[in-house]
């Protein structure tokens, strides 16, 4: 028995930290994991699909509302046919309609659902203005603006930052998947399919080679600046993608890659004085928490594709050029953006830099909005 479920996964991870208000259990995906008795409880009613086992599986933990964490997932906006309690969405991530190779983006897919049913969920707490722009078309729901789950949690108990006496520091943020994840295991020259992106296939080692032209403008202005200069990557440890990637493009000049454990990237990030970020989620929850982040999202248009997808801010009606960010995919161009982006002033940052960064990832500390409504479909208010 419990009052939450979390749609999807084996095991609490994100949402942990609601256990110290709420009863929470895990309701696995039928493809991840299938528990026998809730199984025969569906047989039983002579009911064969996964939406009965969903809802046998609701009926049986008597929980009062579902909590969808992967909200990538257009299941999760079919529950409603099944479910006769609410449905709350939380998003995770940055949406948008790339997929992998042969496979189908996230926006068709639910262009797709369309066509025979409104995909719909009760609730979708979302980053900010630009997710509401681009979903609200698609997925029927109560949207709330409140940032990102993770990043609120980690600002209610955020220390106030110590100025380094020492050298200044500039990060570069960057994502690259598991090793095991990767036919043969590396990135550079590898001419295997990665993503895939309006009929366009395109390799790892396209994709990354915008990872190498950023870390080179962002070491060079490090050296101008007389800046600590270093790439933050999603996974600790010295045999991982990243170390080896940068290891071999920079033969002569060793880049330090630091990484951290899962959930740390927070604290990490706030070791530096500045940040660089390309379509990473990390960069935009960074500028969240007030962090001085510059966005270089000019990776599509390195590969020759020309739309504004994976722009800064995207679908949100931005100059291509701004003063932290530009969709630049020339080495030269992104020296000349950091040059000016590292001589923004205190006053640019508190008034047009904070405008719109509360348009594209809200703060909302320690979730209080949402542990309220979570707390009212329970039944404790």
């Amino acid at each position: 028995m419990c009052e939450v479920l979390q749609f999807g996964g084996t095991q609490i991870t994100a949402l942990q930290s609601l256990r110290n208000e709420f009863s929470i259990q895990s309701m696995p995906l039928v493809t991840e994991e299938v528990n026998m008795f809730v199984l025969l409880h569906s047989l039983l009613r002579l009911k064969l699909s996964r939406w009965s086992y969903y809802n046998s599986f609701c009926c049986l933990s008597q929980s009062k509302v579902v909590i969808v964490w992967h909200d990538n997932n257009v299941h999760a906006y079919l529950l409603k046919r099944a479910l006769k309690i609410p449905i709350v969405c939380v998003q995770n991530g940055l949406r948008h309609n790339l997929s992998s190779a042969g496979g189908i983006g996230f926006l068709s897919a639910l262009e797709t659902l369309k066509s025979s049913i409104s995909p719909h969920v009760d609730d979708y707490w979302i980053f900010g203005e630009a997710s509401q722009q681009l979903l609200q078309s698609s997925i029927r729901a109560g949207y709330h603006i409140h940032g990102s789950f993770r990043a609120n949690e980690y600002a209610a108990t955020r220390q106030a930052l110590i100025p380094n006496s020492e050298k200044r520091r500039i990060g570069l943020i960057v994502s690259f998947p598991n090793a095991s994840d990767v036919p043969g295991g590396y990135i550079l020259n590898n001419p295997e399919p990665f993503f895939q992106f309006n009929g366009s296939v395109i390799s790892y080692h396209e994709w990354f080679k915008f990872d190498e032209i950023v870390c080179r403008a962002v070491s060079q202005i490090a050296d101008e600046c007389s800046l600590d200069c270093a790439v933050i990557a999603k996974r600790h440890g010295e045999d991982t993608l990243e170390s080896h990637y940068f290891a071999k493009v920079f033969e002569r000049q060793r880049i330090p890659v630091i990484g951290h454990e899962k959930g740390a990237g927070y604290e990490l990030a706030d070791s530096f004085d500045y940040l660089v970020a390309t379509e990473s989620t990390l960069g935009y929850e960074m500028l969240g928490l007030g962090s001085r982040v510059a966005f270089v999202s000019g990776r599509l248009l390195n590969i020759g594709i020309e739309t504004s997808e994976l722009r800064f801010g995207w679908p949100l009606e931005l100059p291509e050029h701004g003063p932290f960010w530009t969709t630049s995919s020339n080495g030269d161009e992104i020296v000349n953006f950091l040059r000016q982006f590292l001589k923004l002033d205190d006053s640019v940052w508190q008034t047009s830099v904070s405008d719109i960064a509360k348009r594209v990832m809200a703060v909302d500390r320690g979730n209080s909005a949402l542990r309220r409504s979570i707390a009212a479909y329970v039944g404790r208010n």
